[in-house]
Formats: structure tokens, C-alpha cells, sequence
């Protein structure tokens, strides 16, 4: 048995454990004092707060219910003036303005002005350039908004995935079928696990530029959850914004919430105001906008779950979470039409720090997977994409707990920041993990109406591991 590290994670879950037995004591007076928090490298020229205004800060595209016909366009500003997108479709010499909406966030010690636009009615199959301007002055360069899927006869994907690639017991790549047809809808994505790092975000930037130049065909960006640290820590929002801001200001992002996103800078849960302000997801109708929600990409329908009960339900924080989001969830599954229905959420179905010995069966499964699985199950649900581990585990399809061909696929995506976490191995339930110690991976999505492709790449951009899953009928 290797001996566990008492990680920050295993200190805070200890802690929490123990104080929520007693009484929620203000863990203020518990925890000593954040560390001093790094600047990124990156950005040695924004940390001090003297510096001249800058106009336009962390440019992004967010996806939206529908991104084929719509775009939320968002950044940050030094400047309190009045500011727009300036849309033109590909071909065309003039465009339109469309207004900003500006609003502040005060969160960490500091004041942030943010712009947001929603861009609506685009063509489905047209591309288009934007950038941010006012009056006369253009503020940023120009970016572009590509479609989201192909939708033409000539399919999207070529090709089988690499074999051979796993690294431990199990196949780790499914049949190829001969003569793969062309598919309405295809589209690749780019999914990026746990960016957390100690205050240098250069890993980050590094791993997702070289995604984007590896993988030009991505029209999605996917963040599994726990981007930052420290969810309040203002340095580390701008290091990581500095870091991913080239890749989603062309690409639009569905950004996870994670645990780390609810602590506050003396390690206190809090509602995530920085996260929730940054990252508006697609309306759910709902009372808790914001912590979960739902969008369509070509083929595919996106589940957007929040697995944050621990932190957000349990503290008395969001009281209502998984009784609202359950309900929310069987309504948006029922109104799905697409081939495939994806769920991400960030924390996994495994428990690797706590597994009940005395249950040799379904001991192993972590308390997320005991109140999510059963309703996948019953759902339905395709393909599962979890993170909070820092460690890519392949895990297959699962029901009831166990293996069964019938059940949702699941897949713990792994680590692309510079935390880095000894996490056991799990034998029962794992099918292909990465060469140990991990140093961060990224993964592909290649979606099509009849096959899904996941492909794993390490933080070099070598192929780690990768599956196929077809859609019957």
C-alpha cells in the first residue's frame, strides 16, 4: 500500500469531515493564512495595479444553448466607457455594432468592470470576425467565430484511432468499423482537465496553445472544473484568464465550476461570485442559474452538472442544489434530441481517498458517484467526463456500479495544471490509466452521429490513449 501524502486536498476534506460532525465553525479560525500568491510570468506587467488602464483584458467566447446560431462575448476592462463588438461575416466589407452591457464584480480585495454581449441569429454555417471598439478606437484584435459543426455532406472525421495506447490492462481502443460514412453534425472539441496551479500558470498556457496549434479543426473548448486554485484569489483569475484567453477568444468555452471555485483566500467555502461572474452558463430555468445548465454542439447534447454538495449544500450555502438540479436534469434529458447526450461534471465517481473496506463491492464508489450513476443509468446518458483527481483514469462502461456494456461510458480526464496528486489505482474499475507520475495531458473529442473518438495526448503532445464508442440504431 503506498502511503498517501497529506495533500491540501486531504487536509481540507479531513478538516471538513470533522468540523461538520460538531459544528460549522468558522474555519477562519482553523486554517492558517493563505500563502502569498505568485505572479504568473506571463504577466509581469499586470500584477502591479499602478500601471496604465488597459481597454480590453481576457477576451472570451462562451458557448450559449445553441453556439451554431449564437455567441456570449465577454472581457474585462481598466476602463469605465461605453463599448461594442463589431461583427462581419466572412466575405462582407461591413458589419454591425452590438452594444456592451457593463457590470463590476468586487470579489478578493479588488474591483473588476466587466462587458458581456450576446451575439444572436448567425448564420449556422457562416463564419464571421469580431472585435471590441469604441467610437473610433478599435480596442482589440480582430478574432474569429467559427462555426461549430460541419454540416455538409463531407464528414469531419478521417481515420482510426491509434492502438496500443494504453497503459495498463484492457483494450484500450474499441473495433474500428470499415467504411466510416459521412456525418451531419461532426465536430471536434478540446477538453482540458483541473488547471489549478500554485500561482504559475505558464503549464496552462503552455498545454492549451499547443492543443490549439495540434488540433485546428476544434471549434469547442471544454474546462473540466477547478481552473483556479483559489477561487477569490484575483492573481490567480488573471493568470489563468492570461493563460487560456488566446485559445477562447476564438473558440467559445464551457467553463466547469469546481470545488476549488468555492473556497475563499483563508480556505472558507463561499458562493463561487468570482466563477458564477465570469462564466455565465445557459439559462436552466431555474433558481440557481449559473450552477448548472445544458447546451447543444452539432451531434451531441452537453450536461453541464454541479458536483459541488460538499462545499455549496452541505455548508448551507445552495441548500436546494441536488434536489433542484436532479429535477432540472430529468426535464432537459427528456427534451434532448441528439445522437449522443455527454455529461461533465467535475468531481469523479471513484473514491480514492476514503473507499469503504468493509464494502468489497461498491465500496469504491465516491459519494458523487452514488447520488449521480443511478440516474445516468436510468437516463440513459452516453458518456461521462469527470476530473478532480488529477489523474487520467479510463474507466468504461459502468452500471449499477459495476462493469456492464450497457451503462454510460466514464472517463476522469486528468490534469493539465502543475498540482500534481498521488492517487492509488483502482484495479476493480479502471481500464487504462497514463505512465505514472503524471505531468499533465489534454484530451480530444471527435464527435460524429454514428462514433465518438476520445483521444488522451500528454503535456508534449504525444498520444497517451484513446476509444471509440458507436451509436446502435
Amino acid at each position: 500500500m503506498i502511503p498517501k501524502l497529506l495533500t491540501r486536498r486531504r487536509f481540507l476534506r479531513r478538516l471538513f469531515h470533522s468540523l461538520i460532525g460538531i459544528t460549522l465553525l468558522p474555519l477562519a479560525a482553523c486554517v492558517p493564512p493563505v500563502k502569498k500568491l505568485l505572479p504568473h510570468p506571463l504577466l509581469a506587467s499586470m500584477t502591479s495595479r499602478g500601471e496604465a488602464a488597459a481597454p480590453v483584458r481576457f477576451l472570451r467566447q462562451l458557448v450559449t444553448k445553441d453556439p451554431a446560431v449564437s455567441r456570449y462575448i465577454a472581457w474585462q476592462s481598466d476602463m469605465d466607457t461605453p463599448m461594442d463588438v463589431e461583427l462581419i461575416e466572412a466575405g462582407h466589407v461591413k458589419g454591425s455594432l452590438h452594444p456592451a452591457g457593463r457590470r463590476t464584480l468586487s470579489d478578493g480585495g479588488e474591483t473588476n468592470r466587466l462587458y458581456e454581449v450576446l451575439l444572436t441569429d448567425l448564420e449556422r454555417d457562416a463564419s464571421y470576425r469580431y472585435r471590441i471598439r469604441s467610437g473610433v478606437n478599435a480596442w482589440s484584435d480582430w478574432h474569429e467565430i467559427r462555426p461549430v459543426a460541419h454540416t455538409s455532406s463531407a464528414s469531419a472525421l478521417s481515420g482510426a484511432p491509434p492502438s496500443d495506447l494504453s497503459a495498463s490492462a484492457g483494450s484500450a481502443v474499441l473495433s474500428a468499423v470499415e467504411g466510416d460514412t459521412a456525418h451531419t453534425g461532426a465536430f471536434t472539441a478540446l477538453i482540458f482537465p483541473d488547471s489549478q496551479c500554485d500561482g504559475d500558470y505558464t503549464v496552462v498556457h503552455d498545454i492549451t496553445s499547443l492543443a490549439r496549434k495540434n488540433h485546428p479543426e476544434a471549434s469547442l473548448a471544454i474546462f473540466m472544473g477547478d481552473q483556479v486554485d483559489n477561487g477569490e484569489s484575483p492573481s490567480h483569475w488573471r493568470g489563468w484568464n492570461e493563460a487560456v484567453s488566446p485559445l477562447i477568444a476564438d473558440l467559445p468555452a464551457a467553463v466547469l465550476m469546481g470545488n476549488h471555485e468555492t473556497y475563499a483566500l483563508r480556505w472558507q467555502m463561499r458562493v463561487p461570485h468570482a466563477h458564477l461572474a465570469y462564466f455565465p452558463l445557459p439559462a436552466n430555468g431555474t433558481s440557481l442559474e449559473g450552477y448548472f445548465s445544458s447546451f447543444d454542439c452539432g451531434c451531441c447534447h452537453f450536461i453541464l452538472l454541479n458536483t459541488q454538495q460538499e462545499e455549496l449544500e452541505a455548508t448551507g450555502l445552495v441548500p436546494s442544489l441536488t434536489e433542484t438540479q436532479l429535477a432540472w436534469l430529468e426535464d432537459d434529458i427528456a427534451q434532448s434530441t441528439a445522437p449522443w447526450n455527454i455529461v461533465l461534471m467535475h468531481k469523479d465517481i471513484v473514491e480514492y481517498d476514503y473507499p469503504d473496506v468493509h464494502d468489497t463491492e461498491t465500496g469504491d464508489i465516491s459519494p458523487t458517484g452514488r447520488l449521480f450513476m443511478p440516474h445516468f443509468d436510468r437516463l440513459r446518458i452516453d458518456l461521462v467526463f469527470t476530473a478532480h483527481q488529477h489523474s487520467y483514469r479510463r474507466l468504461g462502461h459502468l452500471k449499477d456500479f459495476a462493469r456492464d456494456e450497457t451503462g454510460p461510458y466514464y472517463i476522469d480526464t486528468g490534469n493539465c495544471g502543475n498540482c500534481y496528486y498521488d492517487v492509488p489505482f483502482n484495479d476493480r474499475l479502471e481500464i487504462a490509466r497514463l505512465p505514472q507520475p503524471e505531468r499533465g495531458n489534454y484530451l480530444t473529442l471527435e464527435a460524429a452521429r454514428e462514433r465518438l473518438t476520445i483521444r488522451c495526448y500528454l503535456a508534449d503532445g504525444s498520444p497517451a490513449d484513446a476509444c471509440d464508442l458507436y451509436k446502435n440504431g
